[in-house]
């Protein structure tokens, strides 16, 4: 059990970091040994430097985990080249730092993408990832053979050269190959593409052999012959992409580096001397680069342009999609305000073809009902402006008749932060609409009913009210008949009598014009009001019922209060209903003092603030809330539908109605927002 426990924690080790070190330590020494023993032109410098594009291929792949590897191989190389102790750790300690300096600024400073789906990948390891190793090795290259240059017959800038450019060859040849194979695993060729993949390799290595291996010789001797090879390049990176480029680059550079390398085709010579051959591979070198640094990123280039459009493509079809089969009503419109462009939804919604929208405005395409056509010019001239939106509802006529649209528009800003187009979606609202204007009569007709019940519960303060001018007239009018009967009245009396008569009338019928209108008063007339004649109205209709249970009321407003935007006669009934609750509550308790405050005062956000208060026996803190919720009351015989019917019509009116418990009684608090706030959400 315990093997198998300690094999089961190795083995996943093994698994990401010795396997894959070991297989790059063995790849690099043996890339360096092809190289040093098959490949080499003469002296100590091998025709093509392959190991550092395995050591950079592998951080690329695998990360620093594979950094071990890459040293590893760096020693096995010294040690199967017999390299004294010192120079052997020396050279591995500054070859592997400068193929982790070449990850380094690739991965951490450019952001390399290992892919090379996108042209600016190709270009930085075209332009980064093959040149810093091989200038740092040209440069050690250049100070060991300046120190050997005595003893060599050609001068050590030709070797450095020849070092330099054929590191930069190797890299170039090999890790667009890797890294092209190991991050398009799963990729597979389509039957047709197999075929003409087949005939593309054919076609590259017929043309690689005849050029470079000297088959086409002496049929054909011309200078530019090795430019044959762009054509086939050029063919796989337009019809295949970055990884069959990549290998037919790797194929053909190995092909070049060994017709050049036993001296055939148009870089090599059967009989060169030593100082030629590295002008040869000079030349070959550049060739190489030149070669390979235009496919690969016209490879890249190719895919990234398909990627796009096929991304585009996607796009397209995706929001043709949305906007063809969604039920929001879509259109385009240029700054003119001229259409140019609705979805299918909105020409069934209007019944017209395309041909009667496009090149016109809205107006002159439907019609728009006599009341909001100043409000539909007024969103197009505001959407047209910062924050370049609007929101608004009008109302249309269709096939169907007259509906409501709700239109939310936004303008699309180009390059220079002008408006460039508009775009608008439109909603049918109509059944919404007719919901809201249902549940607004259910509320008025409720609200109604609620008043006359309050009437009635009022009854015999209302006519312990009337009755008082009514006993002022009869007395008045008794003592007018007995002056006029005792035939001693003078004219002043008996005029003085009847103005008392009709002032005190008057007063009655004040009462029920009052009444009344508070009963009868006609709903849903949405007015500017002053908070200060809300509460005296307030007053007036409670004072009775107040004084009739011995409770004193007082009103307590703040000047300067802003007007609000309400219907009066239902703010009104939801401040008497407070007020009203809080003199049932101190009729019911038994404190020393009976008194109920209704205060006005401004809001902290701006509004208007009523409260009434009470010294009556208060809420339980649970009951705070329950007393909003129907059917819920504190009252023997009460109902529970005077709160919830008043916070109904505060959120009616985008207020906030609330209890809380104050240290003697209760306070109800009613928020009504200003009416210059209204107007400036509107806007």
């Amino acid at each position: 059990m315990i093997a198998g426990a300690i094999a089961a924690s190795v083995t996943p080790m093994l698994k990401k970091w010795l396997l894959p070190n070991v297989l790059v330590a063995v790849a690099y020494a043996a890339a360096s040994e092809l190289a040093l023993h098959l490949l080499r032109y003469a002296a100590e410098t091998a025709v093509v430097w392959f190991a550092s594009g395995v050591g950079i291929s592998a951080l690329l792949l695998l990360g620093t985990r594979a950094l071990p590897g890459v040293a590893l191989g760096a020693l096995m190389c010294g040690m199967l080249n017999q390299k004294p102790l010192g120079m052997m750790l020396l050279s591995t300690v500054l070859t592997t730092g400068q193929i982790w300096l070449t990850w380094w600024l690739l991965v951490r400073v450019f952001d390399f993408n290992p892919a090379l789906a996108r042209v600016r990948d190709m270009v930085k390891l075209v332009f980064i990832g093959a040149t810093v190793s091989p200038v740092l090795n040209g440069i050690r290259a250049f100070a060991q053979y300046a120190l050997q240059d005595d003893r060599l017959p050609m001068p050590t800038h030709a070797l450095v050269r020849a070092a330099l450019l054929g590191e930069m060859a190797g890299i170039l040849l090999l890790v667009p190959a890797v890294l092209a194979w190991a991050t398009s695993r799963g990729q597979r060729l389509r039957p047709g593409e197999r075929a003409e993949a087949v005939l593309l390799y054919a076609s590259a290595a017929a043309a690689s052999l005849g050029v470079f291996a000297s088959m086409l010789q002496p049929m054909l001797l011309v200078a530019s012959l090795p430019y044959a090879m762009f054509p086939v390049l050029f063919w796989a990176a337009a019809r295949f992409g970055p990884r069959e480029t990549a290998t037919l680059y790797f194929l053909i550079g190995v092909v070049a580096v060994a017709g050049t390398g036993f001296g055939r085709g148009p870089f090599g010579d059967a009989h060169i001397t030593f100082g030629g051959a590295y002008g040869n591979l000079a030349e070959l070198y550049l060739f190489l680069l030149v070669l390979g640094g235009t496919s690969l990123i016209f490879s890249a280039g190719r895919q990234q342009l398909a990627a796009s459009q096929r991304a585009l493509r996607e796009s397209e079809e995706k929001y043709r999609l949305l906007v063809h089969h969604q039920t929001d009503l879509v259109a385009k419109y240029g700054i003119d305000g001229r259409i140019q462009y609705v979805s299918p939804s909105h020409r069934d919604f209007y019944g017209k073809p395309e041909a009667e929208f496009i090149g016109r405005t809205l107006p002159d395409a439907v019609r728009l009902h006599d009341e909001e056509r100043n409000c539909v010019a007024e969103g197009w001239q505001e959407v047209l402006s910062p924050p370049y939106q609007n929101s608004h509802e009008h109302r249309v006529l269709t096939p169907r008749g007259w509906r409501w649209v709700a239109v939310q528009s936004r303008a699309v800003l180009g390059a220079d932060g002008r408006p460039q187009f508009v775009v608008a979606v439109a909603r049918d609202v109509t059944d919404r609409r007719r919901a809201e204007e249902q549940a607004r009569q259910h509320l008025q007709q409720l609200a109604h009913v609620s008043r006359v019940s309050s009437m009635g519960e009022m009854a015999s303060a209302i006519a312990h009210e009337i009755n008082q001018p009514l006993t002022a007239i009869a007395n008045y009018a008794s003592a007018c008949l007995r002056l006029l009967r005792s035939g001693k009245a003078q004219a002043g009396e008996a005029q003085d009598a009847m103005q008392r008569v009709a002032a005190e009338a008057e007063r009655a019928g004040e009462i029920v014009r009052k009444m009344r209108g508070f009963v009868r008063g006609e709903e849903g007339q949405v007015a500017l009001v002053e908070p200060g004649f809300l509460a005296a109205e307030v007053m007036r209709l409670a004072a009775a019922e107040a004084r009739q249970s011995g409770v004193e009321l007082k009103s307590e407003v703040e000047p300067g209060l802003p007007e609000v935007l309400a219907d009066s006669i239902q703010i009104q009934q939801v401040l008497l209903n407070l007020v009203r609750n809080a003199v049932e509550a101190v009729d019911g308790g038994e404190g020393p003092r009976r008194e109920v405050i209704l205060s006005v005062r401004h809001a902290a956000d701006g509004g208007v603030h009523f409260t009434v208060r009470d010294t009556g026996p208060g809420l339980a803190p649970d009951a705070l809330d329950k007393v909003f919720e129907p059917f819920y009351t504190t009252k023997p015989d009460g109902i529970g539908i005077g709160l919830p019917l008043s916070r109904s019509i505060a959120d009616a009116h985008r207020g906030r109605l609330w209890a809380s418990a104050e240290s003697k009684g209760a306070a109800f608090h009613l928020v009504l927002p200003a009416a210059q706030e209204l107007e400036h959400a509107g806007a």
